[in-house]
């Protein structure tokens, strides 16, 4: 099973949610500040990565909302 993450127009494959966490953080570290990312699976919207790092799942935030994963 892979993701995509699409980071300001180049498409990202990574294994994991944790490592579609990992990359945001990175190429926000070189590229600078990055609003949020979108994670898809055969076209699909499957998450998406806040400006924190963590991941969410697709659906319009509200309050109490678990990450799917939590940057630490």
């Amino acid at each position: 099973m892979s993701y995509q993450v699409k980071l300001r127009g180049k498409v990202y494959t990574v294994a994991s949610l944790i490592e579609a966490s990992d990359l945001f953080e990175a190429k926000q570290d070189r590229m600078g500040k990055i609003r949020s990312a979108d994670v898809t699976q055969d076209g699909v919207i499957v998450a998406r990565i806040s400006q924190n790092g963590n991941v969410w799942p697709p659906q319009e935030w509200f309050w109490g909302m678990e990450p799917l994963y939590r940057r630490v």
